[in-house]
């Protein structure tokens, strides 16, 4: 093992990684859209009648992500929130019951948010957002978000917010450390780390969880025999650990001055963001 390759390691194994909160302090300027997007949320009923999901609840949701994404000047209120009797939707297995879902509950021009007890068919298991869905709004779009990951300080609800402006996970396709190669493959923005998480694998095994900063301790190379270092307070990454209700522990805390820019620039071309 190289010894300039050991001591990146080692470094990144000090470096509190919880970086993406403060890039928008430091790279100003960032666009304002000066926008407020109305989001129906609709809670679906267990087979006792119950949603599970308290006002208290879908007020610290609502606060998390207004504080999220306040650095562009865009805002979220929950304009309706509705209750679906047909507890069948609270278990969602498959794209076809998704569908469904979507088709049959869906208002128009709205972000619509659904909160089930169950999502068996994303391969993250706290939520799931129609990509891009900002976008093509005539797509039947949505957003659903799994009752557990309810919590506060949660990051689940921005993570598919990102999804649903048009980011990518920041741990997508095979980019290289040093990020020559960031345009094309990654979450292709270049401000973000390469990032070899893994959806099959423990986030365990990639985060000491019980550390006070979420310390990074993997020790897997890239093709070219670097370090990988990435941010892990991204909200599109996936270091998050749900052990809900005994605790939970989530390192993601913030978005990038390039991923803020890709939502504006989003907002501003698409018809729903105007």
């Amino acid at each position: 093992m190289r010894l300039a390759s050991l001591l990146l390691f080692f470094a990144c194994l000090s470096t509190v990684n919880i970086t993406a909160q403060d890039l928008h302090f430091r790279d100003k300027p960032l666009p304002c859209v000066n926008k407020k997007l109305g989001i129906v949320v609709h809670l679906v009923q267990n087979q006792q009648g119950e949603t599970n999901i308290s006002e208290v609840q879908l007020a610290q949701q609502l606060a998390f992500i207004n504080d999220a994404f306040a650095p562009i000047c865009l805002s979220f209120e929950f304009c309706e929130v509705r209750e679906i009797e047909n507890w069948q939707f609270d278990t969602v297995d498959s794209m076809a019951v998704w569908d469904e879902l979507l088709i049959s509950y869906n208002v128009p021009s709205r972000i619509n948010l659904y909160y089930t007890t169950s999502i068996a068919f994303a391969e993250d298991i706290c939520g799931f957002a129609t990509q891009g869905a900002l976008l093509h709004p005539d797509t039947t779009a949505g957003i659903i978000i799994q009752k557990s990951c309810v919590v506060e300080g949660m990051a689940d609800l921005a993570h598919q917010l990102g999804h649903w402006f048009g980011l990518n996970n920041t741990f997508e396709g095979d980019e290289l450390v040093v990020r020559t190669d960031c345009e094309i493959t990654g979450d292709s923005i270049c401000d973000t780390p390469a990032d070899n998480f893994i959806i099959d694998q423990p986030v365990q095994s990639y985060v000491d969880f019980f550390s006070d900063t979420c310390r990074y301790i993997n020790q897997e190379q890239d093709r070219e025999g670097q370090f990988y270092c990435p941010d892990v307070g991204n909200y599109m990454s996936n270091y998050a650990l749900n052990q809900a209700p005994l605790f939970f522990i989530d390192c993601r805390c913030g978005f990038t001055a390039d991923q803020y820019r890709r939502i504006a620039a989003n907002c501003v071309t698409s018809r729903a963001g105007g």
